[in-house]
C-alpha cells in the first residue's frame, strides 16, 4: 500500500494525473481509511495497518475537538472547513465513519489484550 504524502499530509483529492491537492484534508476520507487499516489489521495481524489506523484515528480526533462548543463531535467534510468537499457543512456520514473507526480500534486493542 503506498499513500501519496507530502509535507506529512495526505492529498485530500487527484487531479487526472494524479498529482494531489494538499490544500485541504478531507475528514471523512481519513476515518474511512482509518477503518480500512484497522479491518485489515484484524485480517493479516500485521501491526504496521494498526498504526497506520491509529494515525489516521488520532489526527481527525485532533480535529474534531477544536471546533467550537455548539459543533463538539461533528464532522466537518474538510479541514478547513471551506476545503472543497462538503465546503461549511458538518455531515452525518462523517460521524459515522469516525466512530465507526474508533469502535474497531477497540476491537483491535481489545483483540491485542487477549492475545497478551
Amino acid at each position: 500500500y503506498q499513500l501519496k504524502i507530502e509535507k506529512g499530509k495526505l492529498a485530500s483529492s487527484f487531479d487526472l494525473e494524479w498529482n494531489g491537492n494538499y490544500r485541504f484534508r478531507c475528514l471523512v476520507g481519513e476515518a474511512q481509511l482509518a477503518c480500512l487499516a484497522f479491518r485489515v489489521y484484524q485480517i493479516n495481524n500485521q501491526i504496521f495497518f494498526r498504526v497506520i489506523g491509529e494515525q489516521f484515528l488520532n489526527d481527525v480526533t485532533r480535529s474534531v475537538w477544536k471546533w467550537p462548543s455548539f459543533a463538539k463531535g461533528g464532522i466537518t467534510g474538510a479541514q478547513p472547513i471551506w476545503g472543497a468537499y462538503q465546503r461549511f457543512r458538518w455531515i452525518n456520514w462523517g460521524a459515522k465513519f469516525y466512530l465507526d473507526a474508533c469502535l474497531l480500534r477497540e476491537e483491535c486493542l481489545s483483540k491485542d489484550n487477549q492475545l497478551a
